[in-house]
């Protein structure tokens, strides 16, 4: 039986369009997956899924985190501490009663240093927006007995990294006669807001911890990112 040459024109030219659409969903598949599942910028990850965030941090870091990742304090809504690690028999060890990942001796905690992320419900007729939402965080720095007052506190700033938009302070006060520097981060989205703070001890003459730590400070908080879609 003889084929036309019209019609092994048209199979291909179906052919054709099939394996075209067929590259075309392959391409917005990829795309979609590279939106929802970003490539992550540190080795480790904590997901907060019960507080709807979660944020990266370096190998010689370690996370404690409540049992079953609820609150690790509930009274104050903290959820998270992230702290650097280090080499040293004096320094006080990891506490073995909470979640801890893959943490290796000898490696112990920096006590001098931490990033602590609270989380804040919303209520439904509440409204809140960053500045709000740092007013609040601002009234709870100055009420937490460490001895803040406005003079010890920055102008309010806005800050925003690749993953989340921020506002941010920074402030000084004593602590066991050892100056402490603190920088302050609140986001906000439609369910809750969330005050991040990063606390490290500032003796510039013995060797301050906050110069020390500040860089990948920053970076941790950088790739702080919400976890689902608001709603």
């Amino acid at each position: 039986m003889r084929i036309k040459r019209s019609f092994v024109i048209k199979v291909s030219i179906v052919f054709l369009v099939i394996l075209m659409g067929y590259y075309v969903v392959d391409y917005f598949r990829e795309s979609v997956e590279k939106m929802v599942a970003p490539e992550e910028h540190f080795p480790k990850l904590h997901n907060a899924e019960r507080y709807f965030f979660r944020v990266g941090y370096p190998e010689d870091w370690a996370a404690e985190a409540g049992p079953n990742n609820f609150f690790l304090d509930k009274d104050t809504g903290l959820v998270l501490n992230l702290y650097p690690l280090i080499k040293s028999p004096d320094a006080t060890p990891i506490p073995q009663e909470t979640e801890q990942e893959d943490v290796q001796e000898p490696l112990v905690r920096d006590e001098t240093a931490s990033i602590s992320f609270y989380y804040r419900p919303i209520e439904e007729d509440e409204e809140m927006d960053l500045q709000t939402a740092m007013e609040k965080a601002l009234e709870e720095l100055m009420a937490s007995g460490k001895n803040i007052t406005e003079d010890n506190i920055s102008a309010v700033m806005d800050y925003e990294s690749e993953k989340t938009v921020f506002k941010k302070v920074s402030y000084t006060y004593m602590k066991n006669l050892f100056p402490v520097k603190g920088d302050m981060y609140v986001a906000v989205r439609k369910m809750c807001y969330y005050i991040i703070i990063y606390e490290a001890e500032h003796d510039v003459l013995a060797g301050s911890s906050y110069n020390k730590y500040k860089d990948v400070a920053s970076e941790i908080i950088d790739d702080f990112m919400f976890s689902v879609f608001d709603y």
